[in-house]
């Protein structure tokens, strides 16, 4: 039970809840928009994409979590506020992700090959390179997961996220300050929340790679031989 009775166990599961739909939003809008840029600066290159990159070079000079704070502040404190301006943060760390992959693949034979037959580069970056990469696409999308679930944690404890009486885990550490020597459990609890959801994330982004890695060998080896 925390300090006003309400049961901690029923909190934990809610603020997983906010915490998975909220990293589970930033993660989609996120890669919806930064797959077709990633794909489009990634393959073009040039003098758009050298221009494109030195923005981002500026976005990324400020500490995302301050940007966060005061966009979070300025739209006002809340959970859709917080959420729009993860979205915002963590779109153009997509577009980069994306275009650095692209960027890299777009160089082998298979891409070659299909601009020498005359293919367009929408049907290459879509038919051909955008199901070779979706490997590292998952790996994106759940490391932004899971920076999402930190941020979100981050801007609810700093008081402009989740508001009461949202179980938000950040919340759930703001609220605990008070009972640090008392009750350090009222702490500890929330804050093994986030580490063990935010490792939950990583593993999975990790084991989804080395599955499909391994599947597109197969395949490919399978194709050598026939």
């Amino acid at each position: 039970m925390d300090d006003f009775g309400r049961d901690q166990f029923s909190r934990i599961l809610d603020g997983a809840r906010i915490s998975l739909s909220v990293s589970g939003t930033v993660a989609a809008v996120s890669m919806l928009i930064g797959i077709p840029f990633g794909l489009f600066l990634g393959y073009r290159r040039g003098r758009l994409d050298f221009v494109f990159g030195r923005l981002l070079d500026v976005v990324f000079a400020f500490p995302g979590l301050l940007l966060a704070l005061v966009l979070a502040t300025a739209l006002g404190p809340g959970l859709t506020t917080a959420t729009i301006a993860m979205c915002i943060i963590f779109t153009p760390v997509a577009i980069r992700f994306v275009r650095g992959v692209v960027a890299s693949e777009s160089v082998n034979d298979y891409v070659v090959a299909a601009r020498i037959v005359g293919a367009s580069p929408v049907r290459i970056a879509f038919r051909h390179l955008l199901p070779n990469i979706k490997a590292q696409l998952l790996v994106i999308a759940t490391l932004i997961m899971s920076f999402a679930v930190l941020t979100e944690a981050a801007l609810s404890f700093l008081g402009v996220g989740a508001q009461p009486p949202s179980a938000s885990w950040g919340r759930m550490l703001t609220d605990s300050r008070s009972y640090l020597t008392t009750q350090p459990f009222l702490a500890l609890i929330p804050a093994l929340a986030i580490a063990v959801l935010v490792l939950l994330l990583n593993t999975l982004g990790d084991g989804l790679r080395d599955r499909l890695d391994s599947d597109s060998k197969n395949i490919n080896q399978g194709v050598t031989a026939v």
